[in-house]
């Protein structure tokens, strides 16, 4: 695989690892990491760490889409009250002025709705809630801020028999 489509998203990270993923290049120079922040503190960090020394790293943001819980509880990522991310409903103002503030190093929305004990219809729906702010940024701030879309979790494990769905096909279709 290249090596330069690494992608770093941790709840928490030490300004250590942010050191070292902001600043590690190939062999040509080019950032090898997606840091996909979870919190507006740590991108303060990672902010300072640029104004100090410009960073290589490409930078996102981990967005909570807030559409409540699924039938798994603990599970559950996309809660209001969920300690991953940044909640898109309660901070949808904040998150907009992050990339005008920041649009230098800012490039990336990240959503992990969840993987288990939830059904195509939410995983889709933060997907949705996502694309919808990454194109309100590009609008407010300029097209071509947000340049990518990292979609976080994996597929529902199927427990009740050996059939292999849903298949990622059909996660295609849906989105």
């Amino acid at each position: 695989f290249d090596n330069t489509n690494i992608v770093y998203d941790s709840p928490v990270k030490s300004l250590e690892e942010l050191k070292h993923c902001c600043y590690s290049t190939d062999s040509n120079g080019k950032g090898m990491f997606l840091i996909n922040v979870d919190n507006f503190p740590e991108l303060e960090r990672i902010a300072a760490l640029h104004k100090a020394n410009p960073i290589k790293a490409t930078i996102g943001i981990r967005v909570n889409p807030q559409l409540g819980a699924g039938s798994i509880g603990q599970l559950s990522t996309a809660l209001a009250t969920s300690k991953f991310g940044i909640g898109l409903h309660d901070h949808k103002d904040q998150l907009i002025a992050a990339f005008t503030q920041h649009k230098d190093i800012l490039k990336a929305v990240h959503v992990h709705t969840g993987s288990q004990g939830i059904g195509f219809a939410m995983m889709v729906a933060g997907v949705k809630a996502i694309t919808d702010l990454a194109d309100e940024i590009n609008a407010t701030v300029g097209e071509g801020t947000v340049t990518i879309i990292d979609i976080g979790g994996g597929l529902p494990v199927n427990f009740v028999s050996d059939e292999f769905t849903p298949s990622l096909a059909d996660y295609q279709v849906l989105l």
